[in-house]
């Protein structure tokens, strides 16, 4: 017979903000969890993401080891230990009405909220909000949001995800790595790949892999690619910033793109005219393709007849794909 108490868990449901959490806090928990075999339980900082002054994400940043006693059933923080962390966290200039995060293990059982757990929750809600974490010895996890305004209102699984801390360099210097590496490649017939952005993404990550133009006639010292490379991947995740902000469509972040590279001068203005003429009769063709796939289904539903078809057909331009850039967004 199995150890492991086994449960029906419900599916984490998708929230319309992020939930966050440090990896060093996990890291932390998981260590403190497997120095026993009986229940305990830590607090953590929920900080707010914001966004023009609306929430967008809740992070836990740091996670705190109390006194408390552990047994196989539950664990009892000391009071005292939460009221001292409290008066620490003010004096270190930090805010404690940030302790909205409660995670304890359940070791060798399944992951589920009793009555208790729920107790504990509202605890530290401060008649707002709070977040909370079951675990077990299997690292099965379970993520819990509370909401006590103006009612009680939770979800019992929710779905998070983790945050690296890592040092600007190190990071850097691992997406640099990636998109050396990584190629992804995501085909549809007769659709722009705008699902995973590789409209733009890829003539990016190209440029990532080799920072030079192909017109250049100079080669580049690998202090300046490696300049170069960082300068992308900043503007890079500015792009993407953009893209998701002001709706860009990808033949206009293209276009943004160019005029950086322009504006760097790393492509003459001459090689800039011509990559954007070839993102314009990119975007035309795109137009035409979704044009002919929607009087194709027309006909296909019987909305339009055949003779309707042939001539709203014959409007549009035959493709003319040219040479370069604008074939490889298409199958």
């Amino acid at each position: 017979m199995s150890e492991w108490q086994t449960k029906s868990r419900p599916e984490p449901t998708k929230l319309s903000i992020d939930i966050l959490v440090n990896h060093d806090v996990l890291r932390k928990w998981y260590f403190w969890q497997s120095l026993t075999d009986k229940e305990i339980s830590a607090l953590g900082l929920v900080e707010e993401i914001t966004e023009k002054g609306t929430i967008t994400g809740l992070y836990v940043s740091d996670i705190f080891l109390l006194k408390q006693t552990g047994s196989m059933a539950e664990t009892t923080l000391d009071p005292k230990a939460i009221s001292a962390l409290m008066i620490s966290l003010e004096k270190e200039g930090r805010d404690s009405s940030q302790l909205r995060f409660w995670i304890h293990s359940h070791q060798r059982m399944s992951v589920f909220w009793s009555g208790t757990d729920q107790e504990c929750a509202q605890s530290l809600s401060n008649g707002a909000y709070s977040v909370s974490l079951v675990t077990n010895k299997a690292r099965d996890q379970l993520m819990r949001l509370d909401m006590y305004h103006p009612c009680h209102l939770y979800l019992e699984s929710v779905d998070f995800g983790v945050r690296e801390n890592l040092g600007e360099d190190e990071a850097t210097a691992l997406k640099a790595e990636f998109y050396q590496k990584v190629t992804i490649e995501t085909f549809e017939p007769f659709t722009l790949r705008k699902a995973d952005q590789t409209v733009w993404l890829d003539e990016v990550s190209a440029w990532m892999k080799n920072p030079e133009s192909p017109g250049s006639k100079v080669k580049l010292t690998k202090k300046e690619s490696d300049r170069r490379t960082r300068l992308l991947i900043t503007l890079r995740d500015e792009l993407l910033e953009r893209e998701r902000a002001e709706r860009l469509t990808p033949f206009q972040v293209l276009t943004v793109f160019y005029s950086f590279l322009q504006k760097q001068q790393w492509i003459t203005a001459e090689e800039f005219k011509t990559w954007d003429d070839k993102v314009r009769q990119a975007e035309s063709v795109y137009a035409c393709m979704s044009s002919s796939n929607y009087l194709h289904d027309m006909r296909s539903n019987g909305e339009i007849s055949e003779e309707t078809f042939e001539q709203e057909m014959a409007e549009i331009e035959p493709f003319d794909f040219g040479e370069g850039i604008g074939e490889q967004w298409y199958e």
